[in-house]
């Protein structure tokens, strides 16, 4: 997560996402012309619900079976 081009320097405590500077929806991870404002994760809380993460950095749970067209996702590979 970024703003301005810095590293937001995110972390989380206790399950709640912390940043020293407010994450916005730019470039390169967001697209800020897209409808998307939130991206899936790889993380599941539990069989039915699943992490996603926001433009402005709030972690929140969907259900999985959720397809509103705001939510994407962002292959990544290791």
């Amino acid at each position: 997560m970024t703003r301005k081009n810095n590293n937001a320097m995110g972390f989380i405590d206790l399950g709640i996402a912390q940043y020293k500077i407010k994450p916005d929806k730019e470039t390169p991870l967001w697209n800020p012309h897209s409808k998307i404002i939130y991206y899936w994760t790889n993380e599941s809380k539990n069989e039915e619900r699943a992490y996603l993460v926001s433009y402005n950095g709030y972690i929140l749970t969907r259900s999985k079976n959720s397809g509103a067209n705001y939510q994407g996702y962002r292959c990544v590979k290791e």
